[in-house]
């Protein structure tokens, strides 16, 4: 973004029975992680969020099915 900060987006799997689910974390210029969400869908688990990101005009969009 315009302040330097760094988002990643991609899918994590947490520990055993449970689905994988988006997520998107947002580092600041220096690395430091300034926030994060998860993203999981109850009523299809084989539904993540986590192919791209993109950022305009201070609004974030996610990209992914």
């Amino acid at each position: 973004d315009n302040s330097g900060n760094l988002y990643v987006v991609g899918q994590v799997t947490p520990p055993p029975g449970n689905s994988t689910r988006g997520v998107l974390i947002k580092y600041d210029p220096n690395g430091n992680i300034l926030w994060s969400n998860y993203f999981y869908e109850t009523s299809n688990p084989n539904f993540t969020v986590g192919d791209g990101v993109e950022i305009y005009n201070d609004q974030i969009y996610l990209l992914g099915v």
